[in-house]
């Protein structure tokens, strides 16, 4: 008996040490993938006023990705169009994962909008914020669904504008 219990709780550190990953604070970032958190803090619902995004459901927020057994973190500030399934990425802070000391900036201001194609992280970044979209209290245009058809989004300017 004694020696069962010695594998078994041998078996549970060892799995619990393997699968240990960084986890932040949870009052500030909500988790919605393997290693991949929003900023829910300090998220923006919106509706776009620009020419080509005109009353499209935006969300600007925060995107931390801490993959485990990686030796750096990455927080990368952004503009995702629920309607166009598109974003802009502004800039990528990196960060070593022991010191929390910032190691460079990347700054992805200057790529412009990208559409997120099926079965990508940026596919599932915008699935992630319509759920939030809907159901964050601080939404004042929560109960507005898409404004365009699916099949407006790809047509026109839009288009020209895939990576």
């Amino acid at each position: 008996m004694k020696r069962i219990l010695a594998i078994v709780l041998f078996l549970q550190v060892a799995l619990v040490s393997y699968c240990h990953a960084y986890v932040p604070d949870q009052n500030r970032w909500q988790w919605f993938m393997n290693s991949r958190w929003y900023d829910k803090q300090n998220i923006e619902f919106y509706l776009g006023d620009s020419y080509e995004h005109r009353g499209h459901r935006m969300v600007e927020t925060w995107i931390l990705s801490a993959p485990s057994g990686k030796s750096t973190y990455t927080e990368g500030h952004g503009i995702f169009d629920l309607d166009c399934q598109g974003f802009w990425a502004f800039s990528t802070y990196v960060y070593d994962a022991n010191t929390r000391k910032q190691i460079r900036v990347l700054d992805d201001s200057k790529t412009g909008f990208h559409l997120a194609r099926q079965g990508t992280y940026g596919m599932k970044y915008i699935k992630a914020l319509e759920q939030a979209w809907q159901t964050d209290p601080r939404n004042q245009y929560r109960n507005r669904t898409t404004s365009v058809s699916p099949s407006m989004h790809r047509r026109g300017r839009l288009s020209d504008m895939r990576p």
